[in-house]
C-alpha cells in the first residue's frame, strides 16, 4: 500500500469513527428524550423537534437503522483503520536496534494499531457521544433528527431485507414476534415521580397524593367503613322522640333510616328534605322516615375506585358496606372514599384533631445512635423498638406492611431523610419512631445522598387521612433548611423534641 493509500485509509477511518459516534449519540437521545417535550415544542412550531418526535413515535423502525450504521462504522474502522495505521507505525518501529527483527516490529506495531483503535473507538466513538445524549438528550435528538432521516431513507431497502430476515427466523424458532411496548410499570411511574420531586419538579405533597392514587387502586372499602357501632342512625322502633334527640345531638347530613337496630337499614334521610319541612309552618313536627331515598349498597370487598365510580354513577353521598352474605358491616360515605385520594376533609362541625408531632412521638422507640448502615437491617432495627416501646400492633404483620410498602416506593426524600409508613388494623393511634444514623444510611435515595434521620410512621387502617397529614406536616418540616439542619445536629431524643415542638407551635400559630 503506497503512502496515498494509507492517508485515504485513515481518513476514511476518521470519517467512519464520526459516523460511528453520531449514530451511538442519536440511539442514546432518541431513547432518553421525553416525546412529551417534543411534542410540546412541535406545536410551538419547531419542524426539528416534530421530526424528532415522529422518530421516536417509530423507535423500532430507527432503532434498526442506527444498528445497522453502528455495524458497518465499526466494521469498516477496523477493516481499514487498524491495517493503515499499522503500516504507518512499522517504518518507525524498524528503526529500533536490530535485536527486536523485522517479524516483532511488524506484530508489535499491529498490536499498537489495535489498542489505539480499539481505544479510540470505544471512548470518542462510544462513550462521549453517550455522556453527551444522556446530559442533554432534547437538544441532541432534534440535532441529529435530519441526518439520521436521511440515513434511515438510505437504509430503508436493506433495513427491509434484514427485517424480513429477521422476521422469517423468529418464526421459524417458534418465537412470536410481538410489537414492542414503550409503556411505563407502575413502579418505574413511582420512580419517575419521585425523581421529579427530588429535582424540585414537583412538591412533596403532590408525591404523596400520587402515592395514595397509587394505592387506590388495590385499596377495598374494607379499610374506609365506619362501622355499625359508630354510625348515627334513625329507628323507627325508637320512635319519634329518640330520633329528633338523634338528630340533635350530631351534625350528619345524612342518617341511615333503619326498622330497629343497623341490620335492618332500608333507606337514609337527607337532613335537607328534613329541615325543608320543618320550616314550613303547616307541617307540624315531620317524620323523618316520610323522606325515605334509596340507599346504595356495597360489599365490603368492592375496590375503592369501582365504589367511587358507582357511588357517582348514583349521585350517592351514602352506601350501606355489607359482608359477603349480605348482613350489613357499616357505612361509607364519599368523603370517606375521597379522603383516601385527598387527605382528611373536615367540616365546620369536625372536632380538630391533635397534629403535633410531638404528641405522636415515642421517645422510648427512637434512637439518634443506630449504626445500622443497611436499609432493611435499620427498618427491622427501629420497628422493633417502636413495638417494644408501644406494643399495640402484631410485630410481623407491620413488617410486612411496612416493608412491602418501602419496595413499592422508596420513602427517601432526600435531604438525608426517609419517612417510611404503613397503616395498619386494630392500631389505636398514629405512632412515629426516630432512627438516627450519624454514619448514613443506604436508602436508595434519589439525591445518593446516605439517609441520617429516619421518621417511621404507623397509623391506624381507618384513619386513611392521618398518615397523609403526618407525611406533610414531616414535609413542611424538613423543607425548612434551618430546622432540618437542627435535626440532622441535635445530639439526643430530647434535643430532637424540642425542635419539633418549635415547630409545632409555630404550624400551630
Amino acid at each position: 500500500m503506497d503512502g496515498m493509500g494509507v492517508t485515504l485509509d485513515l481518513a476514511i477511518s476518521v470519517l467512519l469513527l464520526g459516523l460511528n459516534a453520531f449514530f451511538v449519540l442519536a440511539e442514546f437521545s432518541i431513547v432518553k428524550v421525553r416525546a412529551s417535550r417534543l411534542s410540546e415544542l412541535s406545536k410551538k412550531g419547531n419542524a426539528t423537534a416534530a421530526l424528532a418526535h415522529a422518530i421516536t413515535q417509530d423507535l423500532d423502525a430507527y432503532l434498526s437503522t442506527i444498528q445497522l450504521g453502528i455495524t458497518m462504522a465499526s466494521l469498516g474502522l477496523g477493516w481499514l483503520g487498524e491495517p493503515a495505521l499499522a503500516k504507518t507505525i512499522a517504518p518507525i518501529l524498524e528503526r529500533l536496534p536490530s535485536v527486536w527483527g523485522g517479524l516483532l516490529s511488524h506484530s508489535l506495531a499491529f498490536g499498537i494499531a489495535f489498542v489505539f483503535i480499539t481505544g479510540t473507538h470505544v471512548v470518542i466513538g462510544e462513550l462521549a457521544p453517550k455522556s453527551l445524549a444522556i446530559r442533554s438528550p432534547e437538544r441532541y435528538s432534534m440535532w441529529c433528527a435530519r441526518p439520521l432521516s436521511f440515513f434511515h431513507t438510505v437504509f430503508f431497502v436493506p433495513m427491509s431485507a434484514l427485517n424480513w430476515l429477521s422476521n422469517r427466523l423468529l418464526r421459524l424458532s417458534g418465537l412470536m414476534h410481538t410489537p414492542s411496548e414503550y409503556g411505563y410499570s407502575m413502579d418505574e411511574m413511582k420512580a419517575l415521580l419521585s425523581q421529579a420531586q427530588e429535582q424540585g419538579q414537583i412538591s412533596l405533597r403532590k408525591l404523596l397524593l400520587f402515592e395514595n392514587l397509587f394505592d387506590f387502586g388495590a385499596a377495598t372499602l374494607k379499610t374506609v367503613t365506619t362501622p355499625t357501632e359508630k354510625v348515627a342512625f334513625l329507628s323507627r322502633k325508637l320512635g319519634l322522640e329518640r330520633n329528633l334527640r338523634t338528630l340533635s345531638e350530631t351534625n350528619h347530613s345524612r342518617y341511615p333510616l333503619c326498622e330497629s337496630g343497623m341490620g335492618t337499614a332500608f333507606g337514609y334521610l337527607h337532613i335537607r328534605d328534613f329541615q325543608r319541612a320543618l320550616l314550613d309552618p303547616a307541617c307540624g313536627t315531620p317524620d323523618p322516615f316520610s323522606f325515605k331515598r334509596d340507599v346504595m349498597r356495597l360489599v365490603e370487598t368492592t375496590p375503592m375506585e369501582e365504589a367511587l365510580a358507582r357511588m357517582q354513577r348514583g349521585r350517592s353521598h351514602l352506601a350501606l358496606v355489607t359482608g359477603p352474605a349480605g348482613a350489613v358491616l357499616g357505612i361509607v360515605t364519599l368523603e370517606d372514599v375521597l379522603e383516601e385520594l385527598v387527605g382528611e376533609i373536615r367540616d365546620e362541625f369536625d372536632k380538630p384533631g391533635s397534629g403535633d408531632l410531638d404528641s405522636l412521638l415515642v421517645p422510648e422507640a427512637s434512637d439518634l445512635s443506630m449504626t445500622e448502615r443497611d436499609k432493611e437491617a435499620a427498618l427491622k432495627a427501629l420497628l422493633g423498638r417502636l413495638h417494644r416501646a408501644a406494643g399495640s400492633f402484631d410485630l410481623q404483620e407491620a413488617w410486612q406492611a411496612l416493608w412491602a410498602r418501602e419496595q413499592g416506593l422508596s420513602s427517601a426524600m432526600g435531604r438525608s431523610t426517609a419517612f417510611p409508613h404503613a397503616r395498619l388494623a386494630g392500631l389505636a393511634r398514629p405512632l412515629i419512631a426516630v432512627g438516627g444514623f450519624p454514619k448514613g444510611l443506604r436508602f436508595d435515595a434519589l439525591d445518593r445522598q446516605p439517609v441520617r434521620l429516619v421518621f417511621l410512621i404507623l397509623t391506624p387502617l381507618g384513619e386513611p387521612a392521618a398518615q397523609l397529614r403526618i407525611l406533610a406536616k414531616l414535609a413542611a418540616l424538613i423543607s425548612d433548611e434551618a430546622l432540618r439542619s437542627r435535626l440532622l445536629a441535635a445530639a439526643d431524643v430530647a434535643g430532637l423534641r424540642t425542635i419539633i415542638k418549635a415547630f409545632d407551635q409555630h404550624a400551630a400559630g
